[in-house]
């Protein structure tokens, strides 16, 4: 066993103190391939140690003050791999070393940072027109207490706005909580909030209900600091749930509003959101983020914008290769970023320093899963 990126690996013990090379996909983590001379390939899988050792508590979750992070089975898990991976290291002295895969298409093209990574900082990212207005609806929102929904397809940027609107709001008047869990239930939205606030949560519902609104009262008279709490994922929410946020957007007979509350969702939770019994949740909303695709001028900029944060070449990729990852991106930002990434991999590979849209067109059909232009 080997430890990457922060993951256990399973592989030949014939490369112990070897300095070997990783080849991998960065959004594919479950499987790398690890490379030594005079060797055949090896591909290397995440360690799993199945359902009887993993991190659960001995009684159902729901009845325990909170969720466990490890237990027994884990634990010694973790020590035997430690001592078989030192005791392996002491069998020869030469370290063992990594070497990314993706460092080659940043050598190759004189970047200091990967340009489509999940990691890029907030105040870098491309702002498209509607990023910058839903930004500004969003510090709208918070400022007066609103109930905000913010919809939109897979990879269109919902999160990545949370992530800008976080960036810019001042941190001295605004407290912004985020919980992201499909499976979330009242009991374990009150919980994630208050420990967000420092704050251990009762056991009861109830108790950590009362609980979340003496810590808002005290945020909002004491700190004069007002709370944003974003619920992501929204549209796996259940009824049960859903109709909590009434009593989070409640106070002092319903005539103030305790926090700025935001749903973040895929366009499904609009769906959701117009049945008759969810009529009480919507009649409280007060604005309405609709997140689009961008169109082929904004994929250009949007590419650019990435290689200028990399701080490489900002001609890679041709005009035609913008075009032709609009097509097959359909312009989400998400897709855009694999598509770039993979185009770079496979460009650095051939030695081509300018990426036409034949090299798009092909990664498409080669290298994306269910590949191939619509």
């Amino acid at each position: 066993c080997f430890s990457f990126e922060g993951k256990m690996y399973e592989a030949s013990t014939a490369l112990a103190g070897a300095v070997v090379e990783i080849v991998y996909d960065p959004l594919h983590t479950d499987e790398i391939e690890v490379r030594y001379q005079g060797i055949t390939p090896i591909r290397a899988k995440r360690v799993r140690i199945g359902a009887f050792a993993d991190k659960k508590p001995p009684v159902p979750i729901g009845m325990t003050d909170q969720i466990p992070e490890t237990s027994r089975l884990w634990m010694r898990w973790k020590r035997n791999t430690m001592k078989i991976i030192s005791f392996m290291r002491m069998l020869s002295p030469l370290p063992v070393t990594e070497r990314r895969w993706t460092a080659m298409y940043e050598v190759f093209y004189g970047m200091v940072h990967p340009p489509f990574g999940k990691d890029i900082p907030a105040e870098r990212l491309y702002e498209s027109r509607q990023v910058q207005d839903a930004v500004g609806r969003l510090l709208y929102a918070a400022d007066r207490k609103q109930f905000v929904v913010v919809t939109g397809d897979p990879g269109c940027g919902k999160s990545t706005l949370i992530r800008r609107v976080d960036a810019v709001i001042p941190k001295d008047k605004y407290t912004l909580l985020y919980v992201s869990d499909s499976q979330l239930t009242p009991r374990w939205l009150y919980s994630g909030l208050l420990e967000q606030l420092g704050i251990k949560a009762h056991f009861y519902r109830g108790d950590a209900k009362r609980q979340l609104q003496k810590a808002l009262k005290v945020l909002g008279e004491e700190q004069n600091k007002s709370t944003i709490c974003v619920l992501d994922e929204a549209h796996l929410l259940e009824k049960e749930t859903l109709e909590e946020f009434r009593f989070l957007l409640n106070s002092v007979f319903d005539s103030v509003s305790p926090l700025s509350l935001v749903l973040v969702g895929q366009t499904e939770l609009w769906d959701k959101l117009r049945m008759q019994r969810y009529a009480a949740i919507t009649q409280r909303i007060d604005i309405n983020i609709v997140l689009k695709p961008m169109d082929r001028s904004e994929t250009g900029q949007y590419i650019r914008a990435h290689l200028a944060y990399a701080e490489g070449d900002l001609e890679i990729f041709t005009p035609g290769a913008e075009t032709e990852i609009f097509k097959v991106s359909a312009g989400v930002p998400r897709m855009i970023n694999r598509i770039c990434e993979k185009c770079l991999m496979y460009s650095a590979q051939q030695k081509k320093k300018l990426i036409d849209e034949h090299v798009v067109r092909y990664v498409a059909e080669h290298e994306m899963v269910g590949g191939g232009l619509k």
